[in-house]
């Protein structure tokens, strides 16, 4: 259940050359060593050009007893975040809280903390996954608690118009996957992650919606991913600050049943050709596309799983020119699992691991 610092101390020495130096490294471990909750699982957010060197870090929040009995000590000897500006502190409270209706209806949560600098400060942004057995009114309501929970009321009520327009033109089989809150970038910057979309239902939603952006840009770029990689963006993120952002972000998950055939290869070969990749990233990127599992005493059950979690294409309005910038980013993921020797399947395994 709990991934320490000792991946990032020990076995994860060399593994992140490319993106960065020993001194980062230094910095991700003490940060790991030194959290308050059980995690289920620890993440790097890389820039795929080849000046960042500098990684954001993630952890992943499930609702064990383990973790929130952690949560719970620990936001109790923080009065200060009982009525915490922003919200994130207050919604961490809230979802720790022993028999909150909430918890089950958002089981997972993702902390999100930006490193542009490569120092940790701040409050992360946090990211709420939503139970996807929710019917669409449960999952509405859902989103406005916690939209209340998250914003002062003088965001809130703007916050839930948008988020119920989106909702009135999603298309059948499309659902709103994740709600995402980042105080450190905007107040009242809220982040919908949107899935079940195809090309035409984007595009259209995107209009329905009042997106700004480059339509046949996107439409072309949209084309060109599928031709030479095959896929499709599995998630979209839509951000909205006075009403929707030009920025748009496509991503692609690169487990379980959303692993592309190739698992990814052919993805990356098209980011290194567009320059969204450096050469060198790309190199590294490869060897993550399979899980990998290194044995450790210091855990249990006894192994660290990693893997290439996903890739995503950031779509950003550019000022030097009429074309947008597109912008790569890679997310991997540290867990903790089983030893390779008492499984038999390593594909079902993954999936029985991030499903329980």
């Amino acid at each position: 259940m709990i991934v320490t610092g000792t991946f990032f101390e020990g076995v994860a020495k060399g593994t992140f050359d490319s993106f960065f130096d020993g001194e980062e490294l230094d910095s991700i471990s003490r940060f790991a060593w030194n959290y308050p909750f059980a995690v289920h699982a620890h993440g790097l957010e890389f820039r795929l050009d080849s000046n960042s060197r500098h990684a954001d870090y993630l952890v992943c929040l499930k609702d064990s007893e383990q973790t929130l009995d952690t949560m719970r000590r620990h936001l109790k000897t923080q009065r200060q975040y009982a009525f915490a500006k922003p919200g994130v502190w207050r919604f961490l409270k809230h979802w720790s809280e022993i028999a909150n209706h909430i918890r089950n209806a958002v089981p997972l949560l993702w902390l999100e903390y930006d490193r542009p600098d490569g120092e940790f400060g701040g409050t992360p942004g946090l990211f709420l996954a939503l139970n996807s057995e929710l019917s669409t009114h449960e999952k509405a309501s859902t989103l406005n608690q916690s939209i209340d929970i998250l914003y002062p009321s003088t965001f809130a009520s703007k916050k839930q118009k948008e988020v119920a327009r989106v909702l009135s033109v999603l298309p059948e089989g499309a659902a709103v996957r994740h709600l995402g809150s980042m105080p450190s970038r905007q107040a009242a910057f809220m982040r919908l992650v949107i899935e079940g979309l195809n090309q035409t239902q984007l595009l259209e939603l995107l209009l329905n919606i009042g997106w700004s952006g480059n339509f046949a840009h996107l439409s072309d770029l949209l084309d060109r991913i599928y031709a030479e990689a095959g896929i499709v963006p599995t998630l979209i993120d839509l951000d909205f600050l006075n009403g929707v952002q030009s920025v748009l972000g496509l991503e692609f998950l690169l487990i379980d049943e959303n692993t592309p055939d190739d698992g990814g290869l052919a993805l990356l070969s098209l980011l290194q050709a567009n320059a969204w990749c450096s050469v060198e990233k790309c190199e590294t990127l490869r060897r993550w596309l399979k899980w990998t599992t290194r044995e450790s005493p210091d855990m249990e059950p006894g192994a660290y799983w990693t893997k290439l979690y996903h890739i995503k294409l950031v779509i950003k309005q550019s000022n030097n020119t009429t074309l947008p910038h597109v912008e790569g980013k890679a997310y991997w993921v540290v867990a903790g699992g089983p030893k390779p020797e008492t499984i038999t399947d390593l594909h079902t395994a993954a999936q029985r691991h991030w499903r329980d």
